[in-house]
């Protein structure tokens, strides 16, 4: 039996209830599926951004 802010409604699948009744159904979900390779490309993508030097506006005559 859930304990906390989920508790099951009259068909048996959670129902949240609660001060933050959407979080509560947010977690009680299962997470959606997971693409390894996006993760990492994303991780990798992110580390090399890092590395960039910071973009400057362009100098004009003066």
């Amino acid at each position: 039996m859930p304990v906390g802010p989920v508790s099951p409604s009259r068909n048996g699948a959670p129902r949240a209830s609660g001060r933050y009744p959407h979080l509560a159904r947010l977690l009680a979900e299962s997470p959606a599926p997971v693409d390894p390779d996006e993760i990492f490309a994303l991780g990798i993508a992110r580390l090399l951004d890092s590395f960039a030097p910071p973009e400057t506006p362009p100098v004009t005559g003066a």
